[in-house]
């Protein structure tokens, strides 16, 4: 599977016993979930299983499926779940983007092509920085910033309140 996206494969299973089959899925890992959660078989029947494999870094993955069967006697059986996440050959038809000055009132703009050479569709969003950490790092400074500014007004204030005559 693509980084940041989902597969997903269905499974169909059979109740081969004589007894109603209640089970419960839970995955161990959170890039593999499994649906329904909860289920039930009657003798004879199917039910359709789906997993899905939602993969945020380029590196193999492995879990488990737990099955748990919800009867009188309680059992839990164990399936192995690999998946190898992918990049996507997504790119920018140049890697330099240099602008014309702009000033007050004028624009500058350029074209540039996104070219997805895969069979996944990509959805994209342009950012400030590169990553939450240097996000979250340029707010933390940028609340700084603010914190700092309030106690100098503050201060500034109490001075100007304390030359002030009394009235």
């Amino acid at each position: 599977a693509a980084v940041k996206s989902t597969k997903a494969k269905s499974m169909l299973v059979q109740n081969t016993g004589s007894c109603v089959a209640r089970f419960r899925l839970s995955c161990d890992v959170p890039e593999f979930s499994a649906s329904p959660s909860e289920g039930l078989v009657h003798p004879g029947q199917m039910a359709t299983l789906e997993l899905s494999f939602s993969p945020q870094c380029v590196e193999p993955y492995e879990g488990r499926l737990l099955v748990e069967y919800l009867g009188g006697e309680k059992t839990v059986a164990t399936v192995l779940l690999r998946g190898m996440a992918e990049d996507v050959d997504v790119h920018l038809s140049t890697n330099n983007l240099q602008l014309e000055p702009a000033y007050v009132s004028l624009s500058s703009q350029r074209t540039f092509k996104v070219r997805n050479a895969s069979e996944i569709p990509v959805t994209f969003s342009w950012k400030q920085f590169q990553d939450s950490a240097e996000q979250e790092a340029e707010r933390e400074r940028l609340r700084s910033d603010l914190e700092r500014m309030q106690q100098l007004e503050e201060a500034h204030l109490e001075e100007a309140l304390s030359k002030r005559p009394p009235s």
